[in-house]
């Protein structure tokens, strides 16, 4: 044979009908296969702008498609108003900060994963190939969506973004705040705790952890507003 033809011969004792498919495969490796879904007018990888990223977080929030992780116990369920959604700059695969934010097209979640990471955990076949990190929907190399609000807030926070604190919430004004880690069971009920002795002595409990006299104020909270 020529070095351009692939001779595959067949044999086959069984008197059964049976049937064979055959498939050829080029291998690219993860980085190649990154450089190439990164390079301007690639059309595998859709494009979100911050403005559109921002529209589709706004439908979530209208749809009530994402939970609110509340850390208060009295907060009446987290649906009141400004609208908001929480969602992480950490990345599920590796347990490191996220690099190139993407996501599935048809995730319902808004939170990303790692580009790099999400194509070398798919270089070896399993049965577990091309799910997303997130909700196990099949996602493709083809499939994927780069969230531009996902990136540009995790340029303003990098200095803030830690292995416990990496999740963010983003409200309908377009202001987005870098939260504080969820508590465990029995710190929420140490709260609990303390906030009714607080409040036998007559004091303000801030829930972060001391009481205050009726006079004295919280700090503020630092809210980052992104244009």
């Amino acid at each position: 044979t020529s070095p351009t033809e692939l001779t595959i011969e067949l044999c086959c004792h069984d008197k059964e009908p049976y049937m064979y498919s055959l498939a050829v495969c080029k291998y690219k490796s993860p980085a190649i296969l990154s450089h190439q879904l990164l390079e301007p007018g690639n059309p595998w990888l859709k494009r979100l702008s911050w403005e559109a990223s921002f529209a589709k977080a706004k439908e979530m929030m209208k749809n009530n498609e994402v939970s609110l992780h509340s850390d208060d116990e009295n907060d009446g369920g987290g649906n009141s108003a400004p609208k908001r959604i929480n969602f992480s700059l950490k990345d599920p695969i590796s347990k490191l900060t996220i690099k190139t934010p993407v996501r599935g097209r048809q995730c319902r979640h808004f939170s990303c994963f790692d580009l790099d990471n999400y194509l070398h955990i798919n270089e070896v076949v399993s049965g577990q190939r091309w799910k997303c990190a997130h909700c196990e929907l099949f996602v493709s190399y083809q499939q994927l969506e780069y969230c531009g609000l996902t990136k540009q807030t995790l340029v303003q926070l990098k200095d803030g973004i830690t292995s416990d604190r990496h999740m963010v919430e983003l409200r309908e004004d377009k202001t987005i705040e870098l939260i504080k880690p969820a508590r465990s069971r029995s710190e929420r009920a140490k709260s609990r705790l303390e906030r009714e002795k607080a409040a036998k002595n007559g004091q303000k409990y801030n829930n972060r952890g001391d009481s205050r006299g009726q006079g004295a104020k919280a700090a503020p909270i630092e809210i980052v507003e992104i244009d």
